[in-house]
């Protein structure tokens, strides 16, 4: 292999690297902020709202109900998923030491 063979693997692998680095980069940003809307839709739409008012959605024979599929079961499996994710991702009370202190940076960290 030649110097510039040599130089030019070299600066092909660091570009892979970048590349690499930006998609990684790309994919947290984008899982980061679909969960911070998922809960901004949950604080917002469940959270703040009365027993009433949640049951209300699903009157028997209301007009606009269909076939959603959504069970307590389903809600109570997201909530498990939920829960893993708090601890492995964010430092729950049994998750990972990567995210304890400031790693679980917030806007403007």
């Amino acid at each position: 292999m030649t110097w510039e063979e040599a130089m030019a693997k070299v600066v092909q692998d660091e570009r892979e690297k970048a590349e690499i680095a930006r998609s990684h980069a790309d994919t947290r940003e984008h899982w980061l902020k679909e969960l911070d809307e998922c809960l901004k839709w949950i604080a917002t739409n469940i959270g703040s709202r009365p027993d009433e008012y949640l049951a209300w959605y699903t009157e028997p024979g209301s007009p606009g109900l269909f076939d959603h599929g959504i069970t307590a079961e389903r809600i109570h499996e997201a909530m498990t998923n939920l829960d893993r994710a708090a601890k492995v991702s964010f430092g729950g009370p049994h998750g990972s030491n990567h995210q304890r202190g400031n790693g679980g940076r917030t806007k403007g960290a």
